[in-house]
C-alpha cells in the first residue's frame, strides 16, 4: 500500500498529517511535562477487508484529495488502479476482488500525575 499512498500523498500540501509526527512536539512542551507522565504508546496492526473500489473511496474521503477536480481525482483513482492491479495482494476472496488493506493503529495514554 505505500505505492498508494505515495500517489495521493503529494497533493497534502502542508496538511497535518499523522505520519509526519509533529504532534510529538506535544509531549515536550512545559505544560505536558509538568502535568502528565510520559507518554505510554502500545501498536496493534490489523486488516480491513477491501475491494479496488474500497481503496478509491478511503483516498477520496481525504479532505486535500476532496479538494481536488473531477479530472484530478478520475486520474488519482486511474493510478490507483494501475498500482492495485500490479501489487501482490492478500487475497481474501480473490474471485471478489476483495483483498486485505493492512493499518497500524497507535494508541497513546497521556497519565496524568499525582
Amino acid at each position: 500500500m505505500a505505492k498508494v499512498r505515495e500517489l495521493y500523498e503529494q497533493y497534502e500540501n502542508d496538511t497535518p498529517q499523522f505520519r509526519l509526527n509533529k504532534w510529538e512536539a506535544t509531549f515536550q512542551t512545559p505544560s505536558y511535562i509538568s502535568s502528565f507522565h510520559p507518554p505510554e504508546r502500545s501498536y496493534t496492526d490489523w486488516v480491513v477487508p477491501t475491494t479496488k473500489t474500497g481503496v478509491q473511496d478511503r483516498v477520496l474521503s481525504k479532505s486535500y484529495i476532496t479538494a481536488l477536480s473531477e479530472e484530478q481525482k478520475g486520474k488519482l483513482c486511474a493510478e490507483i488502479d494501475g498500482v492495485l492491479e500490479m501489487e501482490e495482494k492478500a487475497w481474501i476472496d480473490e474471485s471478489d476482488g476483495v483483498f486485505q488493506y493492512p493499518y497500524k493503529t497507535t494508541v497513546i495514554a497521556m497519565n496524568k500525575l499525582d
